[in-house]
């Protein structure tokens, strides 16, 4: 008797677990804004101590964490202002946080002790970058600026500010105040004030700030942009400061400082050099007074024959100039309007690289290209001239000391280095057995190298990738090539990167490598999709792993060439603190979400953050497969699945894809609104099965790959006991869409329905739209150099959607933004016209003001009606009204979402 009870008892509780499980809800529309996602990470210094905010769009709630590493105790958890959350940090020296509570009350947090100091009625603060001060402003009327020296909590007070910095070092503070100069109008003033001694500066008068300043690297020096009407009528200057100094300086725009009547000082940011001795600022062409005498009419735009700017784009050039402080005299950089090339965000010290090659002319480029090089220090300017029969250069940048420029040449396939000095161009990888570039770039025959990982910090070496590993190339070309991952990629298949680390409070950025430290490497298994850590103690050593499982950690390359930097998985960089070896990283899985974790090896892992909400619904899982194309081309895709699948039931499938898909099959789909690609959890968890397969192209024969890889995905799924064939749709959005609109017009009676969002139907009138860069010789949709609409025509109708409009079957619904300047909107009223002309049926949804992609209201209207066309047609229910309205009596067609029980069919 008391086996049977033990037995029921445990039926009842696996009885209980099922119920559960079958009554997770799916997820919904009121679902989509509420879903939670980690924001701000940030760690001490010490490695101690680790904040985040946990963020939900509605109600617009942010909820500030601040755990212990060693205990795991949560010191804080409360809510908060998002709009102060960029100013949340830890002091330098890891002993307090600060930070804003909803109430408008300053919490100044001991973490050693876990006592608070509240401050009232705060309006905004900043924490010092470096050493152990903090600022606040008050809420009152007269504008307090409380200055905290936070090791002995003694304050200093400065009234009517306005605005106010901390310098990089901690060393200084800059505040904006306003005074009452007359009965009119107030003035305002900057003032520098030195932490140190306390001694305050004013260091600049004017009518109004302009909030375009910048710190030295050092923190020494200030430079920004004003206006003073005694000085320059109204026009922009630039002014210097350095600690010591009484006053600013104007440096550039008076009649003192002019670089010529053609150009003046923009309102926009300057830039220090880094050793911090030069200021780099942006210029603009000087307004031309109206011709008073009515012989030149201003209100027309002559393009002739010898017009380098044929296409017409909004977008204004950007003009350049440089200043010495100890010469006083600016000179214009790039007065040709040549784009200029930074090292990384805006990091100059000895050069700077211009590509002088102007892309609206880009048919004549091929064959050279030139680069424009100015050496800082004598201000001298000369070309480098680079042979190559592409059209473009996809790598070509000044190395990390900037004695170099380094160039990967298509011609070649080979990396070359420029030595500045001497003028020597090298091969420097001639002798890498090997490829640095795509073996299989079908979609170009321009050969697309794997890029630079990064240099050395004594600058005479560049780390390069293949396919799987990374190899040190000497710049000299005086070593040889050293494997330093010792093809142990390649061997095993794994993919090697460096990761993106950031370091602390501090930056970002590609960073140099020391020779005498443990390289961290982050992996990639193209084929099993596993992503993780290992280490390199020793240069032409095989790695050690750390960890590598079905979790995504972070991905900066899959061993695959992506168009677009938005096909690889999402992820948050490592972060590391700043005096201690231990690192923030994000862990996640398809069924996962990303939560944060503390690690000092890369093996193991304490979490800090644990949020589960895909728990509560019924969620998704992937599944990787495996298929090959009718020419036998093996293809990966993602299948997803919902998680309460049941293999006995016929499932809808919607097919989406873009270009590389199968690498996201651990990342996590957040639910969000429909913003031009369907939402997967959203259609997955409301019983679709979604299928994202990889597309592989061929040169000049888009539609060829298109329709290969879809229609052998679709017959593959086709097969499958619990997918129903009749009920398969089709969805994408951008270059997604246009692969849409290429698979409704090359497939009959395949697909029940499908979608196309912001997708090119017409390549040759997509070619010669103004402010669009969707050219067919050098974009995305690439037909090769010299291939245009009179020389091959017959190419543009094999890759034209709109050409093949009379094989189309497939109800299409139409969506597009009428302010897209990506894919114009033209081409989805082309794609809509020829549609109903040859008696297709269609849908045109126009989102007005809307761009590339769908936000806000807009999006949520196009989640709704998207799924209301997709469960039309494949699930059988009743289709709303807008899909069955007719215009009538010269009505429109009715925008309703409520659905049409009439009988009534589109």
């Amino acid at each position: 008797m008391q086996k049977v009870n033990k037995y029921l008892l445990a039926s009842l509780i696996l009885f209980q677990g099922y119920l559960s499980f079958a009554q997770k809800p799916a997820i919904d529309t009121g679902v989509l804004s509420k879903w939670p996602e980690i924001k701000s990470p940030k760690i001490s210094n010490d490695g101690k101590y680790v904040l985040y905010l946990e963020h939900y769009n509605e109600p617009g709630q942010s909820i500030l964490h601040i755990k212990s590493v060693n205990t795991g105790q949560e010191l804080v958890r409360t809510n908060i202002d998002e709009a102060s959350s960029y100013s949340i940090s830890f002091s330098a020296d890891s002993r307090k946080t600060v930070f804003l509570t909803k109430g408008d009350s300053l919490n100044i947090l001991d973490l050693q002790k876990s006592v608070s100091q509240l401050i009232p009625q705060v309006q905004s603060f900043q924490v010092a970058p470096a050493g152990h001060w903090a600022a606040w402003l008050t809420k009152d009327d007269t504008k307090v600026l409380r200055v905290s020296d936070l090791n002995i909590s003694r304050n200093y007070e400065y009234d009517h500010v306005t605005q106010y910095w901390f310098s990089p070092n901690g060393s200084a503070l800059v505040f904006v105040s306003t005074t009452a100069a007359d009965a009119n109008r107030d003035k305002v003033s900057l003032t520098w004030l030195d932490l140190s001694t306390r001694k305050s500066t004013i260091i600049w008068k004017g009518e109004a700030f302009s909030n375009r300043y910048t710190f030295d690297h050092s923190g020494n020096q200030l430079a920004f942009t004003g206006t003073d009407n005694n000085l320059s009528n109204g026009k922009v200057l630039l002014w210097w400061f350095k600690a010591g100094m009484t006053e600013a300086k104007i440096i550039a725009g008076d009649h003192n400082h002019q670089l010529d009547e053609t150009f003046e000082v923009a309102n926009k940011i300057p830039y220090f050099s880094t050793n911090n001795d030069k200021l780099l600022f942006n210029v603009k062409k000087a307004q031309v007074d109206i011709d008073a005498t009515n012989k030149h009419y201003n209100n027309v735009r002559i393009l002739n024959a010898t017009e380098d700017h044929i296409r017409d784009r909004s977008a204004a050039v950007t003009y350049w100039a440089i200043t010495g402080f100890n010469t006083g005299k600016a000179c214009l950089l790039n007065r040709d309007g040549a784009e200029l090339m930074f090292r990384e965000e805006y990091n100059f010290e000895k050069c700077l690289l211009f590509t002088t090659g102007n892309d609206r002319k880009f048919w004549l480029h091929r064959g050279q290209h030139t680069y424009g090089i100015t050496d800082l220090e004598s201000g001298v300017r000369k070309d480098l001239i680079i042979k190559t029969a592409s059209l473009f250069l996809t790598t070509i940048e000044l190395s990390q000391d900037q004695r170099y420029v380094v160039w990967f040449d298509p011609d070649s396939l080979s990396y070359f280095s420029y030595e500045i000095a001497t003028g020597r161009t090298r091969n420097i990888s001639s002798s890498v057995p090997q490829q640095l570039y795509c073996p299989s770039s079908k979609q170009s025959p321009d050969w697309l190298p794997w890029g630079v990982a990064d240099y050395d910090r004594d600058g005479h070496n560049v780390y390069l990738y293949d396919q799987y590993d990374i190899w040190k190339l000497d710049l000299d070309g005086l070593n040889a090539p050293v494997n330093i991952t010792n093809g142990y990629g390649r061997k095993h298949h794994i993919t090697f990167s460096l990761p993106n680390e950031l370091f602390g409070d501090i930056g970002a950025g590609r960073r140099t490598i020391n020779k005498d430290q443990r390289l961290i490497l982050s992996a990639f298994a193209p084929q099993t999709k596993q992503n993780g850590f290992w280490h390199l103690d020793q240069p032409a050593h095989d790695p050690q792993k750390d960890c590598m499982d079905d979790h995504c950690y972070e991905i900066n390359r899959t061993g695959m060439q992506l168009w677009d930097e938005d096909e690889r998985p999402e992820y948050t960089p490592i972060i590391k603190a700043g005096n201690a070896n231990v690192y923030l990283v994000s862990r996640q899985a398809a069924a996962e979400f990303p939560n944060l974790y503390v690690t000092a090896d890369f093996s193991h892992f304490a979490a800090i953050s644990d949020l589960h909400p895909e728990k509560t619904y019924n969620w998704l899982t992937t599944e990787l497969v495996n298929w090959k194309t009718v020419d036998g081309e093996p293809l990966q895709g993602v299948l997803y699945k919902p998680e309460n699948f049941d293999p006995s039931k016929k499932y809808p499938v919607i097919f989406t894809y873009y270009n590389l898909w199968s690498d996201d099959l651990h990342e996590y789909c957040e639910p969000d609104w429909s913003r031009g690609r369907i939402d997967i959890p959203y259609f997955v968890s409301n019983g679709y099965l979604v299928f994202a397969p990889d597309i592989s192209y061929h040169f000049q024969q888009y539609t060829k790959g298109t329709t290969d890889a879809i229609l052998s995905a679709a017959n593959y799924l086709s097969k499958l006991p619990f997918v129903d064939p009749a009920k398969m749709g089709l969805q994408g959005h951008s270059y997604g869409g246009y692969e849409t609109n290429v698979a409704v017009t090359h497939t009959k009676n395949i697909f029940a329905a499908a979608c196309t969002a912001a997708g090119v139907s017409d390549l040759v009138s997509s070619d010669f739209l103004p402010d669009i860069d969707q050219r067919s010789e050098t974009g995305q949709i690439y037909l090769g150099p010299g291939v245009t609409p009179w020389a091959n025509p017959d190419i543009y109708m094999r890759n034209s959607p709109i050409f093949n409009i009379q094989e189309a079957t497939t109800p299409l619904l139409i969506v597009h933004g009428d302010e897209d300047h990506a894919v114009p909107y033209e081409q989805a009223v082309e794609m809509y016209h020829a549609m109903r002309r040859a008696n297709k049926t269609c849908w045109l949804l126009t989102y007005h003001n809307a761009s590339h992609i769908l936000f806000n209201n807009d999006a949520r209207d196009f989640t709704v009606r998207v799924k209301q066309f997709f469960d039309y047609y494949l699930k059988g229910m009743p289709p709303p009204i807008w899909m069955t309205s007719t215009i009538n009596d010269g009505k429109p067609v009715s925008t309703s979402l409520e659905l049409d029980n009439s009988g009534k069919r589109p």
